[in-house]
């Protein structure tokens, strides 16, 4: 569902692997002499935590053979639930330095049932500020002092 204010802003649209050349080489290229030099892939990881979360958090990421453009996983982007769950930026050091926890979400947001789908959506028309709360990158930096963090992305390893 778009709303004005995700209009153009997708995931594809933000989907760094095989569109950004240049990122796509030094990832390649960063895997590659990590690889030879420590006998697997953990260097790339500092790139893959903020800019290929999914495959990040999966662990797909880790695997030599990871295929970086064919893989389910390494076409997600920069999803919105990866921005929208992060709770507290714990360093600006640029490390995927962040905690993340599991957004709250309306009823049946995930359902496959059409009949399920469309509450969901009614829901939220009837509660439009309850998904403005979601989805502000704002609050979650006011939740971060009041919710415990449960997974930080540059300690996982």
């Amino acid at each position: 569902m778009k709303t004005p204010t995700t209009a153009g802003f997708t995931a594809r649209t933000v989907s760094v692997l095989s569109t950004n050349k240049a990122y796509l080489f030094s990832v390649r290229e960063t895997r590659q002499v990590a690889l030879k030099r420590d006998g697997n892939v953990k260097a790339s990881r500092w790139c893959a935590g903020c800019h290929d979360v999914v495959p990040f958090f999966s662990g797909a990421f880790d695997d030599p053979n990871f295929d970086d453009v064919k893989h389910p996983t390494s076409q997600a982007g920069i999803t919105c639930t990866t921005c929208h769950a992060m709770t507290h930026v714990n360093s600006t050091r640029g490390n995927a330095d962040y905690t993340i926890d599991e957004p709250i979400h309306y009823p049946f947001a995930y359902s496959t049932n059409r009949v399920l789908q469309y509450i969901n959506q009614q829901l939220v028309k009837a509660k439009p500020a309850f998904h403005r709360k979601l989805s502000s990158s704002r609050s979650c930096a006011r939740k971060s002092s009041a919710r415990p963090a449960t997974r930080s992305a540059s300690r996982r390893s």
